[in-house]
């Protein structure tokens, strides 16, 4: 079953769009106008947006509404990296965070690799 979500101010050039959805299906609110990755903290008063704006592998660390339990976010949503760095409360971390206990413990993946570019036979 597919369902059709209609969101004001959404720009038509973007394929997709994340949302959060409440728990028993009253409400939907728009978090992203592309594809973009929310986590949060453990306690929820932080949640770290990721994958956003194909360009950037880092994360920014964004403040939680106590009431919503989501972060604060332009009406349409988050369309540009501008709208996130405007806010002088959210941060930027230069790794894709996976996981967080607090705004400053979190987990992210470092990918190294090396390889025998001259071809010379290793024993």
């Amino acid at each position: 079953m597919s369902r059709k979500f209609h969101f004001p101010g959404l720009v038509a050039d973007y394929p997709m769009a994340t949302t959060a959805i409440a728990v028993d299906g009253s409400a939907t609110v728009l978090l992203c106008a592309d594809y973009c990755s929310l986590t949060w903290d453990n306690a929820g008063r932080y949640s770290f947006l990721s994958d956003f704006e194909r360009q950037f592998n880092g994360s920014y660390r964004i403040p939680v509404a106590h009431d919503t339990g989501l972060p604060s976010l332009p009406a349409g949503g988050f369309t540009r990296v501008k709208e996130v760095t405007n806010s002088k409360m959210n941060t930027l971390i230069p790794w894709h965070v996976e996981s967080a206990i607090s705004p400053t413990a979190y987990a992210y993946t470092r990918e190294d690799s090396r390889r025998n570019l001259y071809r010379i036979q290793l024993p």
